[in-house]
């Protein structure tokens, strides 16, 4: 029998429902591609299942499939807190970062000593730890440590910690009747930070004066370069040498996690927008930084953190429902030295960077201070609801003492700006400044100061009352008188006379009451052509008077074989007339050694009797006349050489001097 059309067509379509019936319906997974990273990266991610957990890879990972829906993800790290989040992967791509916490280990220090030192009371940030011999723990980073003992100087020394870290630290106290000793410190490069046990003294190169005798760490930091240190011992009235040869290194930077307590805070760090919290911000510069939240109603609220290289600071802001009232003002401070202090009005507010909130509108003096650095001081005026920002630029400093010469009281200006009233100590800007000095009755006088880190200017206003034998500061060279001439001012002189043809000179001023030069003479070019280098120390010194001793050493050669070796020294006194004129009195002795033609020889000595005239042309010349005698010594065969049958026993010069 044949099957009918109709059953024909039917029979494909019983057999699907079959099969739709006899499997059972399997539900579809979709999936999105999706990028998973960590901060440090290298973690490995598993999808956290009921059956077990799934290596997904190690981040970063990019465009990895993800099941739609909410789902976790683990995160291992070794050396981290394993991470567990869960995120909602939608239909787009998404990206993902997660912050890995690692666990910070303190540090612990042992504090020991010999017998004469037990019992020494211990402090650790300024607070009391016990009496050595003694163990603290501490977290990692920079720590001040204080050993005190009655009849015994303080012990102090700044440690770095570091994480996990066991060290002993063997306390030496050194009595306070010790004699004071200093340390020259160089390094290479130069320009490094000087610090003495933690503290800071200046830059290399320098001396540091003043320290009792014991032991001291010795710290040189450079940007850019390991931190050397060194451990010396400073003996009474001796000068020790460090000298640091700097390894270049790489920074570390630390990491800061910040979190409000409301949404949609917008975050400032150091006054720069980086976001909504919460925010997390790596490659941090170690150090104090200023961080600011402000809710979507206008509530603000700021918080200090200090970041740790290598570490992980979790900051939390707290924020009001209230805004910050708008009929006051607002003010940030930040400084390019970490933890300086902030004063607003003569009051202190706190460390830098910082917010001061509630101040009246108006001007405010804003005065920012940090050890070893000059005074930072401005005026901001404020309006009702600002919020300004105040960057402190310090630079180092050195120290000045400005009196008066009956102990009036004055007001003391510098640049311009009043510092304060005599008697005044304190610290300037390293550099050159103009200082002003006003009486009450509107008396002033003025002084140009040039202010170092190795050294107290120290000022006196007299009021018209000068000393009258104060010497000038601005005092004009005169470069062959027994006054030295002053740091920074210097001569190039030309002459010429007898035995020596001609000759030139150039000299200058190397410190207090130093000069230095070089001089080159020729007796004729085919007799003998000399070259000595001379160094002028002036000993007493007053607005007419001057004493000086002048060494010099040097050779010279010439033809036909002929050559010198000779060693002088000199005394001189000066007669000044102001800055227009020197009358010197020299009193000389020379000691030679001389080869002549003919492999002939001469040595001796001699002593010379003179005189010298120098007086000013005009404002960068001077005209000078030197005349020396030898009335008692034998002649000096090298003299008589120059084309004279004898030495003629008188020697002279007429020359013209350039000052700068």
């Amino acid at each position: 029998m044949l099957a009918s059309p109709r059953l024909s067509l039917l029979a494909p379509l019983a057999v699907v429902v079959t099969m739709l019936v006899a499997t059972p319906s399997a539900h579809a997974v979709y999936t999105t591609r999706t990028n998973v990273d960590t901060s440090p990266t290298g973690a490995e991610v598993y999808l956290v299942e009921a059956g077990g957990d799934k290596l997904l890879g190690i981040t970063p990972l990019k465009l990895v499939r993800l099941p739609r829906g909410t789902i976790k993800l683990k995160m291992k790290k070794e050396g981290y807190d394993e991470l567990v989040e869960t995120v909602t992967i939608g239909r787009t791509v998404q990206s993902y970062v997660f912050n890995l916490i690692r666990t910070i280990q303190p540090a612990t220090l042992e504090f020991i000593s010999g017998p004469e030192f037990t019992g020494a009371k211990v402090e650790v940030d300024g607070r009391p730890e016990g009496d050595v011999p003694v163990s603290v723990r501490i977290p990692p980073g920079r720590h001040h440590a204080v050993v005190r003992k009655e009849g015994y100087k303080e012990w102090e020394r700044w440690i770095d910690a570091h994480e996990n870290e066991r060290f002993s630290i063997d306390v030496v106290m050194q009595k306070l009747e010790a004699a004071p000793g200093e340390i020259l410190v160089t390094s290479n490069p130069s320009g490094g930070e000087v610090r003495v046990n933690g503290g800071p003294k200046g830059r290399t190169p320098m001396v540091v004066e003043g320290l009792p005798a014991g032991p001291y760490l010795v710290e040189i930091v450079l940007d850019g370069y390991q931190t050397f240190s060194q451990s010396v011992n400073v003996e009474s009235a001796k000068r020790t040498v460090v000298d640091g040869a700097l390894v270049a290194t790489k920074g570390v930077a630390g990491e800061v996690k910040i979190l409000a307590n409301i949404a949609n805070a917008s975050i400032s760090f150091d006054g720069d927008p980086v976001g909504v919290a919460p925010v997390t911000l790596s490659d941090v510069k170690p150090g104090t930084h200023l961080i600011e939240a402000r809710g979507p109603d206008g509530a603000v609220t700021s918080k200090n953190v200090d970041v740790r290289a290598g570490e992980t600071s979790v900051v939390r802001l707290e924020l009001t429902a209230a805004p910050v009232s708008p009929t006051k003002a607002r003010v940030r401070v930040l400084a390019n030295v970490a933890g300086a202090q902030v004063d607003i009005d003569g009051v202190r507010k706190g460390a830098s960077p910082f917010a001061v909130d509630d101040l009246d509108p108006g001007t405010h003096f804003v005065t920012v201070t940090a050890p070893g650095y000059a005074p930072w001081q401005q005026t901001v005026t404020l309006a009702a609801g600002d919020n300004p920002e105040v960057i402190a630029q310090l630079g180092q400093a050195g120290r000045i003492e400005v009196r008066t010469k009956k102990g009036e009281a004055a007001d003391v200006f510098v640049d311009g700006k009043p510092i304060g009233q005599a008697p005044f100590i304190g610290e300037l800007a390293v550099g050159t400044h103009d200082v002003v000095v006003r009486r009450a009755d509107g008396r002033t006088e003025e002084f140009k100061v040039a202010v170092a880190t190795d050294r107290i200017v120290k000022i006196t206003a007299a009021f018209g009352a000068k000393d009258p034998n104060a010497v000038p500061a601005n005092t004009r060279p005169m470069p062959f008188s027994a006054r030295a001439m002053p740091a920074g001012r210097g001569s190039i002189d030309a002459y010429v006379g007898w035995p020596y043809v001609i000759g030139f000179q150039a000299g200058g001023g190397i410190g207090s009451n130093m000069d230095l030069g070089v001089h080159f003479r020729s007796s004729f070019f085919v007799v003998i052509n000399e070259l000595e280098v001379r160094y002028q120390w002036t000993y007493a010194a007053t607005r007419t008077v001057a004493a000086s001793l002048e060494a010099g050493i040097g050779g010279g050669l010439g033809g036909e074989g002929r050559n010198s070796f000779f060693a002088r020294a000199l005394a001189k006194g000066s007669v000044m007339v102001g800055d227009k004129a020197a009358i010197s009195a020299r009193l000389g002795l020379l000691g030679y050694t001389d080869s002549l033609a003919n492999d002939r020889s001469d040595s001796g000595a001699e002593l010379t009797l003179g005189f010298s005239v120098e007086f000013r042309i005009n404002k960068e010349l001077n005209a000078f006349l030197i005349f020396d005698g030898n009335p008692t010594g034998g002649e000096r065969k090298l003299y008589s050489e120059a084309g004279f049958p004898d030495d003629t026993k008188m020697y002279g010069s007429l020359g013209i001097s350039y000052m700068f």
